[in-house]
């Protein structure tokens, strides 16, 4: 079979993937559920704590302690990490583009489909971007909920939305004094950061058959560390600058081109795949 793109299978590979996928989709979404939840809790049992504490201080200190301050210091704390760590999710999710051919029966059931090679590359990088990022949405509702009946349950003031929080957090992001095309300009770059930061997952989801995000994350590590000690301005390279010049032409080239290699190199991996392979790699 050609590697021409048809709707028709295409649709038809969209709709095993998700009745295959419908466990290990689930399971993310608890998972992910789970930790929100669990540092929503930890930071209002926190925020307790140092109110109780400052209000036995205060016969000594003639300070109240501000309550509305520690609630609200208590959901930016909330929306940040639930900001910060969808970016993170996001990327490290990319290894697992493959992680339903872990088995031999499995990798059999993939690769029987009739459909090409392309059509099945394009379904699985749907699922590590759209359907991961709405799984993660999903779980920052469902956290925001299970948040909220905490809070009424331990008379804890629910200020505000974790869930409309996070949303918030692009536009207070600091570009300094920045006019509106620069800032679009930083965030441009920081969201094309991210998807080339994905883009590598990707590859090393294809390339490796096993430990995929682990051993990733052990390299990219090691490398922005090397990387680091030859450059003061290593691990901000990818990052935004607030002066358009060389690094502002160099940047978007790089990332753009990291990006589309990592993705044609994953799916001409994928395209070689073969059932029986022993290989830490898939070559």
């Amino acid at each position: 079979m050609n590697n021409n793109f048809n709707w028709e299978r295409f649709k038809n590979v969209v709709r095993y993937d998700i009745a295959a996928n419908r466990k290990t989709t689930l399971v993310f979404f608890f998972v992910l559920a789970f930790v929100m939840f669990s540092s929503h809790a930890f930071c209002i049992v926190n925020a307790l704590y140092t109110i109780e504490n400052m209000t036995e201080m205060a016969g000594y200190t003639n300070f109240l302690p501000d309550k509305v301050q520690e609630y609200n210091a208590c959901l930016d704390f909330s929306g940040g990490v639930t900001f910060i760590g969808y970016w993170l999710f996001f990327i490290v999710v990319g290894s697992f583009v493959f992680f339903n051919m872990r088995t031999k029966q499995q990798k059999i059931g993939v690769l029987v489909q009739p459909a090409t090679h392309l059509e099945k590359f394009v379904t699985r990088v749907l699922w590590v971007t759209v359907v991961m990022s709405l799984v993660y949405l999903a779980a920052v509702m469902f956290s925001d909920v299970l948040r909220f009946l905490l809070c009424n349950i331990i008379d804890f003031p629910a200020i505000g939305s974790v869930t409309v929080r996070m949303f918030e957090m692009p536009s207070e992001l600091n570009f300094g004094d920045s006019s509106l095309a620069m800032k679009c300009y930083c965030l441009f770059t920081m969201w094309l950061s991210v998807v080339m930061m994905q883009s590598v997952y990707v590859l090393a989801g294809t390339l490796l058959s096993r430990n995929q995000w682990l051993l990733t994350t052990a390299v990219v590590i090691v490398v922005l560390l090397v990387w680091a000690q030859f450059s003061l301005e290593g691990f901000g390279f990818f990052m935004p600058d607030h002066h358009i010049g060389l690094k502002a032409l160099l940047v978007l080239p790089v990332q753009l081109g990291v990006t589309v290699f990592s993705y044609w190199r994953a799916y001409k991996t994928f395209s070689g795949m073969q059932v029986i392979n022993n290989k830490w790699i898939n070559a």
